[in-house]
């Protein structure tokens, strides 16, 4: 290809774009020399005298080193010829300068050619192009063109970013629930306002409705910006097409820092058990779709020379699930736990995008990530960057429980279908009868710091988690604390804080019904306090007149659920009956063998109660039983051919009970014949 040369008239006079290297000549900083090799130099001759001998070339005083973007310049280039005897620097005017393949956009190492126009001879030396070091310490700006799960992955990193110590820091989030490649380009080419606008700049998320993608770019100079794929479609190559690609060239077009790199989130498989209905996509198999982004993304994203990272957040998490926090890090089977997963993800962020060192981290978020769990999240992170493809098994797959020798267990009363709501309306009265209310075993009571003191543990089973909820004092509260599932979680004068009232709500971790299952909740969570702990004893009730011999029984601890069965209906608690359904509180589905043959129930004066039966699980033909006072010993006639049986206690004068359900526990007493 013919070389372009512009002649040089003055140091002054040329600024020419890019950068290169070195052919023949070699170069190093902005004031080194660069010199012709003497086995080349033997040949050139000056013209002016046959006898005086050209031994080299020295090229300095240029700049070599470029940031993209920069303009080439050959201000102060200085060429001398060193002859065998003496120097001789060459006029400017006798030099022409060919930059034809310096490209400021784009990393690399170029070449400049430098004709000596006098001598017919043409020299080069190299430049290096290169991207300008980022002192995110002093600023970092990051958006994310996302959806839910970038609103996951971003939620604690203000947090994490300031613990590190940088000072402005600036975070944006695009966000469309569920928006996927093709929304995304869609709303950019056609300049669309549908997206929440969530920024962060003191760490608070304040959101903006009704913004456009280039109103986001063209508010502040990101550094960074990333974007994702819809998590059910982020295991689909197919779906990493046209859309992507009008995308980035819109993001590249329009964002005011040219040196903003554009990276990819590359997002989570879902919880095993997940509903979500993409899931099948991946045959309801978690390893499946996580297998399957990854694929996804060596495919696609690194092959993409416009995308400068990836950002293994889905690695990450798939690493911590191999811990003792198990398959346990979305709140709904799909979205992230509020704690510990959102701290896993914005850990990734951080530590991708900056390159920082972690260990030394000390922000959490909320008193339940204790250091067992924090150890978790980072050894996830640091096994995610050096690997983020695979999967690297936890070396804390074992958690030592607290040593609880001293400590006993606190009866905290459950009662299922209810739960405490601290902002709402009714913020001092248990949720029993919403439409939800079936999902979650509350405690029956709110605690006071004297009956959980500082020291004491709280314990949830795996695939359980419950929300703490607090009350500064005794009124409507403004926010609340989210769920958390870590197994033990310490008491300590930070987890009570300001708060003077905490009460529990305990669901699983997938969601859904508790029917089944909330007799186990003594099981599924258990409180731990000191041993020197005062603790309000219930009364005992001394039913011998009723049982002669009750020494010989055991009295059966059963767990109160607001609302009633009808057996002619199947085996669903009614919990939505309106007024009606107020009246009641029902024990759990009882089978022979837990209720044996000679087992005895008592219903103190004012008390009623219905025993609801069942042939099987299914709505029951037969006349229910009418409700009964007093005492009833289930006999074999009682049992018959039934399989299951429930009781419905109430009131014998109308009354809601719904609110008062150990009153209920506390009137309605089951005895067991002793093995």
């Amino acid at each position: 290809m013919k070389r372009k040369f512009v002649k040089l008239f003055s140091a002054m006079a040329l600024m020419v774009l890019l950068i290169a290297g070195c052919d023949g000549v070699s170069s190093s900083s902005d004031v080194s020399s660069s010199h012709i090799s003497s086995e080349t130099s033997s040949s050139l001759v000056s013209e002016s005298s046959q006898t005086r001998e050209l031994l080299d070339i020295e090229i300095s005083n240029v700049k070599t080193e470029y940031f993209l973007g920069e303009k080439l310049s050959t201000e102060g280039l200085t060429v001398k010829l060193i002859y065998n005897d003496g120097e001789e620097t060459v006029s400017l005017n006798d030099i022409a300068i060919d930059s034809g393949e310096f490209d400021n956009s784009k990393e690399g190492t170029y070449k400049i050619y430098v004709e000596l126009t006098k001598l017919n001879r043409t020299v080069n030396y190299e430049v290096v192009v290169s991207k300008r070091p980022v002192d995110y310490s002093k600023s970092i700006k990051i958006l994310a063109v996302g959806n839910s799960f970038s609103d996951d992955s971003m939620e604690h990193l203000y947090h994490l970013l300031k613990d590190k110590g940088a000072e402005e820091i600036i975070l944006g989030n695009l966000y469309i629930g569920g928006c996927d490649l093709r929304l995304h380009a869609l709303n950019a080419v056609n300049n669309l306002p549908a997206y929440d606008y969530r920024k962060n700049t003191s760490g608070t998320w304040n959101n903006t409705p009704n913004t456009s993608i280039l109103t986001a770019l063209k508010q502040e100079e990101w550094d960074v910006i990333s974007i994702q794929q819809a998590s059910g479609s982020s295991g689909l190559p197919e779906t990493y097409n046209e859309d992507l690609t009008t995308l980035i060239s819109y993001i590249n077009t329009n964002k005011l820092n040219p040196e903003a790199k554009i990276v990819w989130n590359m997002t989570w498989a879902y919880q095993g058990n997940s509903t979500h209905n993409a899931f099948p996509n991946y045959n309801n198999d978690q390893m499946t779709m996580y297998n399957a982004i990854v694929n996804a993304v060596q495919t696609k994203i690194l092959t993409n020379e416009n995308i400068s990272l990836v950002i293994p957040t889905g690695t990450a998490i798939q690493n911590a699930r191999t811990s003792t926090v198990g398959d346990n890090l979305t709140r709904d089977g799909y979205h992230l736990t509020y704690d510990f997963g959102r701290y896993v993800a914005g850990l990734t962020w951080l530590k991708a995008i900056t390159g920082w060192d972690i260990d030394d981290i000390n922000y959490t978020p909320g008193v339940t990530i204790n250091e067992w769990l924090k150890n978790i999240a980072k050894e996830s992170v640091n096994n995610a960057i050096a690997k983020p493809f695979e999967v690297t098994p936890s070396q804390f797959d074992v958690e030592p429980a607290p040593d609880l020798s001293n400590h006993k267990e606190l009866d905290w009363k459950p009662v299922a279908s209810a739960y405490w709501f601290s902002t709402d309306v009714n913020y001092n009265l248990l949720i029993t009868h919403a439409g939800n209310s079936l999902n979650f075993i509350g405690s029956a009571f709110r605690f006071t710091k004297e009956q959980i003191p500082v020291g004491s543990y709280i314990y949830v089973k795996s695939g359980w988690q419950y929300r703490p909820e607090g009350w500064i004092s005794d009124e409507r509260q403004t926010s609340r604390q989210g769920n958390t599932n870590v197994t033990y979680v310490e008491v300590t004068e930070e987890w009570w804080g300001d708060y003077t009232l905490r009460g529990f709500n305990i669901s699983k971790t997938s969601g859904g019904s508790i029917a089944r299952d909330f007799h186990l909740a003594r099981d599924i969570f258990k409180i731990y306090v000191p041993i020197d702990t005062p603790v309000v004893e219930d009364e005992v009730v001394d039913d011998s007149a009723y049982i002669s011999n009750i020494e010989n029984y055991d009295r059966f601890t059963w767990v109160p659920c607001s609302g009633f069965y009808n057996s002619n209906q199947g085996i669903d608690i009614d919990i939505v009956n309106g007024t009606l359904s107020r009246r009641f509180i029902t024990t759990q589905l009882f089978t022979k063998e837990e209720l044996p043959v000679g087992t005895i129930v008592i219903a103190d004066e004012g008390w009623q109660y219905r025993p609801e039966r069942w042939l099987d699980l299914e709505p029951q033909a037969a006349t229910r039983l009418p409700n009964t006072e007093g005492v009833l010993v289930l006999d074999e006639d009682f049992w018959g051919e039934h399989q299951y049986v429930a009781f419905n206690i109430s009131k014998t004068v109308t009354e809601n009970i719904n609110q008062v359900p150990y009153d209920a526990f506390n009137a309605f007493r089951i005895y067991i014949p002793k093995a």
